[in-house]
Order: C-alpha cells, then sequence, then structure tokens
C-alpha cells in the first residue's frame, strides 16, 4: 500500500514540478528581454539626444548674384527699380505693410525689405522710399529723415547640392505663419500637445477608419513618428521598424520640447522633386512653389 501511496505521490508531484519549472524559465525570460530593452533604450537615447542636438541637417552652399545699392544720384529708373523688385519676388501692393512688399506712387516707390546676412553683418528687415527724377534717384527716405544709401538683398541663384546631400532652407518656427501650423496639426496629428510621442488612441481610431472603408485612408502615426521615421528610419513596411519608431518617438518626446520636435519635422518632411534633387521642408518649399520666403505666404 505504501509503495503505492508514493508512487501516486511522485507522479502527482510531476505536474507542479513542470509548470515550476515553466514559470521560472519565463520569468528569466521575460527579466532577459527587459534588461536588453533597457540597454537597447539607454543606447537609442544616447544616439537620438546626440544627433537632434546637434547638427541635424548639412545645408547646401547657396550662390547668389549682386546686390544693388541705391543712393542720390545714381542714374536708374523708377522701372528699372520696379524690375529689380519684381525678380527678388517682392509683392506690390497698394499700402506696404510687411517685408517682401513695395507700392509705387507718383515718382516714388516705397520699399519694405527683407532682412539678409551682408558680408558687413545681418541686415534687418527695414522700410525706406526712393524717389526719383528725371536724373535717377534724388532721394531715399527712411523715417522720415533722408540716408544717403539703401541696399536690396541679393538674389538667390543656385543651391550647391552634393549627391549626398539633401536640399533644404531651414526656418524657425516662430518665422512659420500660424495657419500654417495649425493645417499642418489639424490635418497630420491634432492631439500632437498632448499626446508623449505614441498616441494608441489616434491607432485605435485609425484601425476603424481603415477597416470601416476597406482600404488604408489614415494612418496612425503621430507627427513624432512620422519625424522619427523621416530622420533616422528607412521606408521598409515591417514590425520592427515600427517598433523602433515608437521607441525613438518616446526619446524624442522625453528629451526635446514639442516646439523643437514641431521646427524640426517643419524643416525634414519631404514636399516634391526638384529634377535629381528632393524638396525638403516648408522653407525651401516655399521658395520653389510659390518664389518667396515662408514667413510672406498669406492664405
Amino acid at each position: 500500500m505504501s509503495r503505492k501511496r508514493s508512487k501516486k505521490a511522485v507522479s502527482s508531484s510531476r505536474p507542479g514540478r513542470w509548470w515550476r519549472l515553466i514559470w521560472q524559465t519565463s520569468l528569466k525570460l521575460a527579466l532577459a528581454l527587459v534588461l536588453g530593452l533597457g540597454i537597447y533604450l539607454i543606447y537609442l537615447d544616447s544616439k537620438i539626444t546626440s544627433t537632434f542636438s546637434g547638427q541635424k541637417w548639412q545645408i547646401p552652399a547657396q550662390i547668389y548674384g549682386r546686390s544693388l545699392t541705391l543712393y542720390p544720384g545714381r542714374y536708374l529708373t523708377q522701372a528699372n527699380l520696379v524690375r529689380e523688385l519684381e525678380q527678388l519676388q517682392y509683392r506690390r501692393v497698394e499700402r506696404v505693410n510687411g517685408p517682401g512688399q513695395f507700392s509705387v506712387k507718383g515718382g516714388s516707390v516705397s520699399i519694405y525689405r527683407r532682412g539678409f546676412t551682408y558680408i558687413d553683418g545681418e541686415q534687418p528687415a527695414e522700410q525706406f522710399s526712393v524717389e526719383f527724377n528725371r536724373s535717377g534717384i534724388s532721394r531715399i527716405v527712411q523715417a522720415k529723415y533722408t540716408v544717403s544709401f539703401a541696399r536690396l538683398e541679393p538674389q538667390l541663384i543656385e543651391h550647391l547640392v552634393s549627391p549626398d546631400q539633401e536640399d533644404r532652407e531651414l526656418v524657425r518656427l516662430e518665422r512659420v505663419p500660424e495657419l500654417l501650423k495649425e493645417t499642418l496639426l489639424l490635418v497630420e496629428d491634432r492631439d500632437f500637445y498632448q499626446h508623449r510621442g505614441v498616441s494608441p488612441l489616434s491607432i485605435v481610431r485609425a484601425f476603424f477608419v481603415n477597416l470601416s472603408a476597406g482600404r488604408t485612408v489614415q494612418g496612425g502615426s503621430t507627427l513624432t513618428q512620422q519625424l522619427a521615421k523621416n530622420m533616422y528610419l528607412t521606408q521598409d513596411r515591417h514590425l520592427w521598424r515600427k517598433i523602433n519608431e515608437a521607441f525613438i518617438a518616446l526619446v524624442l518626446e522625453y528629451r526635446f520640447s514639442k516646439d523643437q520636435i514641431l521646427e524640426a519635422y517643419l524643416n525634414e518632411i519631404y514636399l516634391g522633386q526638384n529634377h535629381n534633387n528632393a524638396i525638403h521642408g516648408f522653407g525651401l518649399g516655399s521658395r520653389f512653389y510659390f518664389g518667396k520666403p515662408l514667413a510672406e505666404l498669406n492664405p
């Protein structure tokens, strides 16, 4: 009888031992996975933080034409000055109220010159009027005072882009029109200032929208995830890339402000092609499609 009982006890204890072994093995694997994930996140944090904090892009060299200097006594007709302003993509208006505009009234041209960098330093945006007589320029007036000269910004002729470079013109967030920022966030990521890089609600919403449409009509990636993909990953569609995209987005949100991320997105986004050169960023996109700086775009 005792032998039978001992055999039953041994047989009944085997499933318990197996379950304990499975549980211990699973726990070890989970700990190893968490440790590996932690090490990988530390590596990503170091890599992303160093690259995002430093120089994110290589800016192509730019070739400019001459800068037109205006002064009393210079032989220059009013029509020639208007033509020069039009070549610089200045907009003719009834009343000048911002950079990149000019107006013509009688023998005078009122100009709101854009700010630019010249060989003698930064030239701020400023407004002045050029008056003409039969001999050319007779007087230049700025803030009700006569000045000895005024200078227009040189015209951008070309970007020198090497085969391993991307063409772009960097813009600061404060120079981006509010309407453009609001429209971008409304279309791409309306919860941008609320989420922390990944938005489960957007993923669920996109899933049901695509399911009801029977095709992909809406993405679940946040604006931060799109930036992570465009700056650090390839365009391949597979699970590991999506996981990496989410990890990088979390790192970016943890280390940097929303405004820094939005500014980087505005400078990184792909907006088309100019022959062999891709157009990256709204700064260059504005120059290419509208012929004027981004800050001067109007609805």
